[in-house]
C-alpha cells in the first residue's frame, strides 16, 4: 500500500524480462515513483494488486499471445482506487480502445519517452492520459474522418452534456448510467477528438462546429 506522504508505487506486469527491468531501472531514477513489485502473468498480476494495492498498475496489454482488455476491471475490483496505464506494443487499436472502455486509466506505448510523464499524470488523476500516437492513429494518416463522422450517439449526448458543465455524477444521473459507465464513454470521446480533458474537448469540439 502506498505511503500517502511518500512516492506513488508501481506494480509493473509484464511477461518480458527486459521490459520490467528497464521500467524499474527507470523508476528508480526518480523521487516520487517507486516499484512496488511485478508480475509476468495475468493471475499473479491480480494478486498482486490486491495483496499491495499500489498506485499505479503498469499493465502489458498483450502477454502469452492474448488480449485482455477486461483486466483494468478485474484490477481494480481486488484494489480499488489503483489506477491502471496500458503499457503496449501493439499496432491495433482495438483492443486498446477496449481495454480504456473497459476502466483503464491511460495508456502509453513501450518505446514512448514519456513513461514517467503518463504515470505522472495518471497519479494525479489527469486521466485519461493518451499517448499521442494513438491519437494520431485513430485520425489516420491525413487526420481520417472528422469526429462528428465517428462519434457514437451516446458519445454525442455526453460531448453536450459537457458543454452544459455537468458533473460525471450530474450526467450519470440525467442520463441513467452509472458514473463508472460515464467515464468510459467519456475516455471513448477524448480518444476520437484527440484530447486529454474536458476543456480539450470542448475547445475541439467547437473548432469542429459540433456544439
Amino acid at each position: 500500500m502506498s505511503d500517502p506522504g511518500g512516492p506513488a508505487t508501481v506494480l509493473i506486469v509484464d511477461d518480458h524480462p527486459v521490459v520490467v527491468d528497464g521500467v524499474g531501472a527507470l523508476l528508480e531514477a526518480t523521487a516520487d515513483l517507486r516499484v512496488a513489485g511485478w508480475a509476468s502473468d495475468r493471475a499473479t498480476a491480480i494478486t498482486e494488486a490486491g495483496r499491495l494495492c499500489p498506485t499505479v498498475v503498469l499493465l502489458d496489454l498483450r502477454m502469452q499471445g492474448t488480449y485482455a482488455p477486461g483486466m483494468p476491471a478485474r484490477i481494480t475490483s481486488v484494489a480499488p482506487g489503483t489506477r491502471v496505464l496500458l503499457h503496449t506494443a501493439t499496432e491495433e487499436l482495438e483492443p486498446v480502445r477496449a481495454a480504456l472502455a473497459g476502466g483503464a486509466d491511460g495508456v502509453v506505448f513501450k518505446d514512448s519517452r514519456l513513461l514517467v510523464e503518463a504515470l505522472r499524470a495518471v497519479v494525479a488523476g489527469q486521466i485519461p492520459y493518451v499517448d499521442a500516437r494513438l491519437l494520431a492513429r485513430e485520425r489516420g494518416p491525413e487526420g481520417g474522418r472528422p469526429a462528428s463522422q465517428v462519434l457514437s450517439p451516446r458519445e454525442y449526448e455526453l460531448l453536450c452534456a459537457v458543454a452544459t458543465g455537468q458533473s460525471t455524477r450530474e450526467i450519470a444521473q440525467a442520463l441513467f448510467l452509472t458514473e463508472s459507465t460515464v467515464r468510459s464513454y467519456l475516455k471513448s470521446l477524448f480518444v476520437k477528438l484527440g484530447v486529454h480533458s474536458r476543456i480539450e474537448a470542448l475547445a475541439e469540439a467547437r473548432r469542429q462546429s459540433l456544439i
